[in-house]
């Protein structure tokens, strides 16, 4: 088995003989998809197992060690835990008080979904206490005993059942939880292991499909971020897939009795989410958390700069939304030129912009982008900044606002200038008779 071959996982084994591959590698490797985390289990304790790494000289980091988990670093860039087997003593999350004399069978127990508890030993040997590779094979995401109590033992698994269901579920929709009874301990979560989940959700194959069954946590969420109920258009803006908006090839049925006064929002939002999904499939690029989310939010301004203010993005991501909602809404109509976006924001930016933007512009528009996008990537702006310095002597802090004077002019030309066309427009603009 590829897994079971490679050099770090060959030590592993051979340091722990008894230990066993477990949860999302597994899964994954049984579905034939690639996977960089990799969760051993293993019936010895914490300190025990750092003894060893420290006998093999094997870097870890033992800071979340009051669960049994050990963090091991290593340099083929993938990510290695190691972790006790255990029983949780008062499930509660992150609170969880756990014990390290469990079995095999107790530590599955403890485990959220079948298909989390399946482990693999050195040998492709399979324990599979829950049935989960069967419920792999057929798509189906089952709690390990009753899903109430489990969900009350750590709020998240909802975030986590709608998040396997959209990356493996073959099943028609989702289940709907009554969020009565778990809204006090959704609010109480973590925004770094809520946008974990969210992140994961948006990029997930079947993300159109799930949308409409986390649209309370959003709210949840969303309304404890912004300190204030939201309002109708709000939750209008998060009913994706319903029954009336026939640019999805989904179908709903909706118990939400305003559902026919939101239609046209509805429409909207779903809309613009759904076809930044295909663009970025049109367009050839890789899925993008960021674009979706923005793309979820663009039209509620209230919502979308707490957004940035509040919820935990990263400064780089931060940064992104802050420019292509700058782009987006710019009144300058210069800031609808591709030229310009291309050139003054970079090539990453430009193609942000057009995957969001696309939805607002007509097909054979979108073609015709998508073609010119390639040929522009090996046609950039003639001139230098040297260049105007050659022609204009002008001091050294005034090259670069010459410059961009004379690029903008060549992007409201649609880059048809030439070096030479560019060097003429700047004698006549810049050199006095």
């Amino acid at each position: 088995m590829r897994y079971l071959t490679t050099p770090v996982i060959q030590k592993i084994f051979t340091i722990f003989p008894s230990a066993r591959l477990v949860g999302g590698c597994v899964r994954d490797f049984y579905l034939g998809k690639s996977t960089q985390d990799f969760d051993f289990t293993l019936p010895h304790p914490p300190l025990f197992i750092i003894d060893r790494l420290k006998e093999h000289d094997i870097s870890y980091n033992d800071q979340s060690v009051q669960y049994g988990a050990i963090h091991l670093f290593s340099e083929d860039g993938n990510t290695y835990e190691i972790t006790s087997l255990r029983k949780d003593i008062n499930p509660s999350g992150r609170s969880t008080q756990v014990s390290f004399d469990a079995t095999w069978e107790e530590d599955a127990a403890r485990r959220d979904f079948t298909i989390n508890a399946i482990y693999l030993d050195q040998h492709g040997n399979i324990f599979d206490p829950y049935n989960g590779l069967n419920d792999l094979k057929y798509g189906i995401i089952r709690f390990i005993g009753d899903p109430h109590r489990r969900i009350c033992e750590d709020y998240l698994r909802l975030w986590r059942y709608y998040r396997f269901w959209s990356e493996y579920s073959l099943e028609g929709s989702p289940q709907r939880f009554k969020l009565e009874l778990y809204k006090d301990g959704v609010s109480q979560l973590s925004l770094e292991r809520v946008r974990s989940e969210l992140f994961k959700i948006l990029v997930s194959l079947r993300a159109l499909e799930v949308c409409p069954f986390i649209r309370p946590l959003l709210q949840v969420h969303f309304a404890t971020l912004c300190n204030t109920p939201l309002s109708d258009q709000f939750l209008g803006s998060l009913l994706f897939g319903n029954p009336w908006c026939s640019c999805i090839p989904y179908t709903f049925r909706s118990s939400d009795p305003r559902a026919p006064a939101q239609q046209m929002i509805c429409k909207r939002y779903t809309f613009l989410f759904s076809q930044v999904i295909q663009n970025e499939s049109y367009f050839s690029l890789p899925f993008s958390p960021l674009r979706r989310l923005y793309s979820l939010f663009q039209e509620n301004r209230k919502v979308e700069d707490e957004l940035i203010r509040s919820f935990p993005l990263q400064r780089q991501e931060k940064q992104w939304m802050k420019k292509i909602e700058m782009i987006l809404t710019h009144t300058d109509p210069l800031y609808t030129n591709p030229y310009f976006v291309w050139h003054f924001f970079g090539e990453s930016l430009f193609w942000d912009w057009l995957v969001i933007s696309a939805p607002l512009k007509e097909r054979y528009e979108v073609k015709f982008w998508k073609n010119w996008g390639k040929i522009q990537a090996h046609a950039p702006f003639p001139l230098r900044p040297l260049d105007v310095y050659h022609v204009t002597h002008c001091s050294p802090h005034e090259i670069s606002s010459v410059w961009k004077t004379v690029l903008v002019w060549w992007c409201e030309k649609k880059g048809h200038p030439n070096k030479q066309e560019c060097l003429d427009f700047l004698k006549n603009s810049f050199i006095p008779d």
